[in-house]
């Protein structure tokens, strides 16, 4: 995960993960990774291997795809294959999501609001239709909630009710 930064304890945290679940391997390039990945995969004590690749390399291919995807069914441990600067591809994938960050709503007092994300699910093997939703993440709760909607919300007449009475007819 050295391509874009490193993972940030504190950012891992507010997720609702410990940093100290972590291992991070950095190697030299694709293959290297997909072999690290791999034999992550094997280890059943693992819950979760997340694999950076950047680009579209050519030991990524559809081949390497469906070995990892056989080695994660194997053991139970889940993939999250992490890709940067690339186009879809082939793969062996159960779903393939878009997720970029998003202006945070702003809290009380001007101060940084909930991380937002836009998380668009491009394809699922299981005919899941395609979706997009815009979340937040509330870091008390641990949990993804729909933003409220901007600005403010304009009270309903006190003189009459919320529903239409129809037309009416002067003189």
């Amino acid at each position: 995960m050295q391509e874009y930064g490193a993972l940030h304890p504190p950012g891992l945290a507010e997720l609702g993960a410990d940093p100290s679940d972590f291992l991070v391997v950095c190697v030299k390039d694709a293959l290297q990774a997909l072999r690290a990945g791999h034999e992550a995969l094997r280890c059943s004590a693992l819950g979760y291997v997340v694999l950076e690749v950047r680009g579209a390399p050519k030991a990524l291919d559809l081949t390497a795809s469906q070995r990892l995807a056989r080695t994660a069914a194997k053991s139970g441990v889940g993939l999250i294959m992490v890709r940067t600067d690339a186009d879809p591809q082939p793969s062996a994938a159960l779903s393939r999501w878009g997720v970029r960050a998003l202006p945070s709503s702003r809290l009380e007092a001007n101060a940084p609001g909930w991380p937002a994300f836009d998380i668009t699910l491009l394809r699922h093997r299981e005919g899941i239709a395609p979706g997009r939703w815009n979340v937040e993440w509330n870091r008390d709760e641990l949990v993804f909630r729909t933003p409220a909607l901007p600005g403010a919300v304009v009270p309903l007449p006190a003189h009459r009710p919320a529903a239409a009475t129809g037309w009416r007819q002067a003189g």
